[in-house]
C-alpha cells in the first residue's frame, strides 16, 4: 500500500507541555516523515501546514514576558546542579 498524506499527517508529532514548534520545524519534520514513508512528491506547503494545525487545534501563540525569560543566574545554577542529579544514572537512562 502506498503511503499517503493522511499517514504523514498522523505521524507529525503534536508537541505537549507548552512547547510551541515553529512552522518551519513542523514542515521539516513532515518532509522527513514523508521521505521515510517513501513519498517522493510530498510538499509541506503553507497550505498543508495550516490545514494540519487546524486539524490538531493548534493556534499561533506568541510567548513573551516572564514565561520566556530565564535569568543567567538561574541557568548557571541549573548547569551546576544537573550533573549531581544525573550522576547516579547510566547514560542510557538519561
Amino acid at each position: 500500500m502506498k503511503p499517503t498524506n493522511h499517514q504523514i499527517r498522523r505521524r507529525v508529532p503534536v508537541t505537549l507541555k507548552k512547547i510551541y514548534p515553529s512552522g518551519p520545524h513542523l514542515s521539516e519534520e513532515a518532509k522527513e516523515i514523508a521521505e521515510q514513508l517513501g513519498v517522493c512528491n510530498f510538499k509541506a506547503s503553507n497550505g498543508w501546514l495550516d490545514k494540519w494545525k487546524k486539524r490538531q487545534n493548534i493556534r499561533h501563540m506568541k510567548i513573551s514576558g516572564e514565561l520566556r525569560e530565564v535569568s543567567g543566574t538561574t541557568v548557571a545554577s541549573w548547569l551546576e546542579r544537573v550533573p549531581k542529579f544525573v550522576s547516579d544514572y547510566a547514560v542510557e537512562d538519561i
